[in-house]
C-alpha cells in the first residue's frame, strides 16, 4: 500500500490542506478535519530553503503527513522560482517532508 508518512493511501478520498508560514498559528484548530497538509513553498513568503525547512518542520508539529510543493509557475506556481531554485528547495525538502508534490511535466522531473 502507499503511504505519505504513516498516512495510508488507497480507494478512500483523503483531505489535505494547503498552507504557507501565515497560516501556521491555526494548525491545531484545522488538523484534526484533515489528512494531511501541504506546505505550498513557492507561496511562502520566503521561498529559501532555510524558510521552507522550518516552515516544514513546524507543520509537523500539527501530527499530520506533511507533502512539500513548490509549483512550477507554468502550472499555476508564484513567484518567478527558476528550476535551479525550485531544485534547491527540494533538496532541502526531500529528508523532512512525508513527499513531494512534482508536476510531471516539470522540466525538473526530466
Amino acid at each position: 500500500m502507499i503511504r505519505l508518512g504513516d498516512l495510508e493511501l488507497g480507494p478512500l478520498p483523503r483531505i489535505a490542506v494547503a498552507i504557507t508560514e501565515a497560516d501556521l498559528p491555526q494548525a491545531a484548530a484545522w488538523a484534526p478535519l484533515v489528512d494531511a497538509i501541504e506546505v505550498r513553498v513557492d507561496l511562502c513568503a520566503e521561498p529559501q530553503p532555510s524558510a521552507a525547512v522550518a516552515v516544514t518542520r513546524a507543520a509537523h508539529a500539527a501530527g499530520k503527513p506533511v507533502l512539500a510543493t513548490v509549483r512550477w509557475s507554468a502550472e499555476g506556481g508564484a513567484g518567478a522560482l527558476d528550476d535551479a531554485a525550485r531544485l534547491a528547495l527540494y533538496a532541502a525538502l526531500a529528508p523532512i517532508a512525508d513527499g513531494l508534490d512534482i508536476e510531471l511535466a516539470s522540466p525538473l522531473c526530466d
